[in-house]
């Protein structure tokens, strides 16, 4: 699915090798052992007059949980982060927008947010976005009666801002379809939190006020040492063996359900390995969060974990990379299709063709350039080595149109950077294709960084580093492909 240290599932499977070495599900392992007065390995029970004591000390970055059904709006969970983490997030679902205030306003607490000055807008599926395509999306999916899920992050400020003051000028805003109704990741002082005693009171924040009751489920903890160094994961669901309590992620992950995991889990959703069970053997796509933690032995096990059923699923597969590109060849009887940049993608049973294409087959792929139309796939692949061409697709989506694609020849791509060869002016994408830069390459202002030596020093770092931009093929260029324009982002 923001931040203590934390794993996406889409950064190169170059980067995790060695921490992941230790997670074969032929390791014996012995079960990880909750002490009495800490259910959770990350993190211990406290009050909410604690809670308000510490802030009156020092402001506090709180992780807060809510509820869906407000007002009024009721904690579900109220943490005491204590990471290094420099962003505040809100995390809710869009009740309604206005494109040319470039607002949207959450269900939560009908919080109205200017987006329009944010520096990145992303799409679930699809990557970076312009801030028209984010409102298009909205717009859309409201008026089929849909509360898009979006998640909004800015600096963490200097100072926590006043409880009432509801304004929060997001610099990155990412719809997100599994959004809760309210999260929020915030820096607060003795302003924000009224205690009635040490079970019950409220937290105020952007103007929204949050009612904290022990009699209402609600938990108030604060994170641990090892709490902070937990690894957050996110992917689809391979196997699960109930068991032995292991739960197998798409992308090569194993962790175990331990004695102490905590379930977070809603009335529709599964909240044992035998339910997951169930839901696989019945065909549906699972999804998993959890937060791990390395066991003595370096296996990962869970401390908190919740499952999802979808009919569909997320393209954040762990380790993936995305494609994008027009088609220039498909073999039905090899099941496979060509891009514009040489590269063969063959698909196998487990590939899912997304709905909201114009074609859903190799088959039909090859009709359309039979007929000359322009085909053009994006999706998501993972590195295997027993697949044609060592990728294996997860997911594709084919769209068809009756023009020859970009008016000036240019090609877009996207990808995870898996090298950067400064000496070669080149760098080669996490699907394997190699692109060169030259004096006459444009880098986009609104990247992070604006030269191959930064992006080499930051892999370096072992920061992942997306590039995006347009090419063409060129070739007296490095891979065939002379870069045209090209952004580049750094996710620490």
């Amino acid at each position: 699915m923001y931040r203590h240290p934390t794993l996406r599932t889409t950064l190169a499977a170059g980067l995790l090798a060695a921490g992941l070495a230790a997670c074969s599900d032929d390791t014996a392992t012995t079960p990880l052992v909750f002490d009495d007065d800490a259910p959770s390995a990350l993190s211990r029970p406290a009050s909410l007059g604690q809670l308000q004591d510490r802030a009156a000390a020092a402001p506090l970055r709180l992780e807060i949980e809510v509820r869906p059904g407000g007002p009024p709006w009721i904690a579900r969970e109220v943490e005491i982060e204590n990471d290094d983490d420099d962003e505040e997030k809100i995390e809710s679902r869009i009740a309604s927008a206005d494109a040319l205030a470039g607002s949207i306003t959450l269900v939560l607490g009908d919080l109205t947010v200017d987006v329009s000055a944010a520096s990145r807008f992303r799409a679930e599926g699809t990557g970076d976005v312009s801030m028209a395509g984010f409102f298009e999306r909205v717009d859309a999916a409201l008026a089929a009666g849909r509360t898009p899920g979006v998640e909004l992050r800015r600096r963490l400020p200097a100072e926590p801002q006043d409880p009432d003051d509801p304004s929060f000028l997001p610099r990155d805003v990412r719809l997100d379809d599994d959004a809760d109704v309210g999260e929020l990741e915030v820096l607060v002082d003795d302003r924000h939190v009224a205690a009635d005693s040490d079970s019950s009171g409220r937290i105020t924040v952007f103007g929204v006020e949050i009612v904290v009751d022990r009699s209402l489920g609600s938990e108030v903890g604060e994170r641990t040492e090892r709490g902070d160094g937990a690894v957050e994961v996110e992917g689809l669901v391979e196997a699960v063996d109930p068991a032995g309590g292991s739960v197998a992620i798409r992308g090569g992950l194993t962790f175990r359900i331990v004695p102490g995991t905590r379930f977070d889990a809603d009335d529709d959703e599964p909240s044992s390995l035998a339910q997951v069970a169930d839901a696989l053997a019945a065909g549906y796509w699972v999804e998993v969060e959890g937060e791990l933690v390395r066991d003595t032995d370096g296996s990962w096990i869970a401390v908190e974990v919740e499952f999802e059923i979808e009919d569909d699923a997320d393209d954040d597969v762990f380790g993936s990379s995305e494609f994008e590109g027009q088609v220039t060849a498909a073999d039905p009887v090899a099941r496979s299709f060509t891009l514009q940049n040489g590269q063969t993608l063959t698909l196998d049973d487990g590939t899912r063709i997304e709905d909201d294409g114009d074609v859903f087959s190799i088959e039909q792929v090859a009709a359309a350039l039979g007929a000359s139309l322009y085909v053009e796939a994006e999706g998501h692949v993972l590195p295997d080595a027993t697949a044609p061409g060592g990728m294996r697709v997860v997911s594709v989506k084919f769209e068809t149109d009756d023009d020859d694609g970009d008016d000036d020849g240019t090609t877009e791509f996207e990808g995870v950077a898996a090298a950067v060869d400064t000496g070669a002016g080149a760098f080669t994408l996490a699907n394997g294709v190699t692109y060169g830069v030259d004096d006459a390459t444009r880098y986009e202002a609104d990247g992070d960084l604006f030269s191959l030596a930064a992006a080499a020093d930051a892999l370096t770092q072992g920061k992942k580093v997306e590039m995006e931009g347009d090419a063409v093929p060129d070739a007296s260029a490095p891979g065939g492909w002379r870069v045209v324009s090209l952004k580049i982002e750094v996710d620490d």
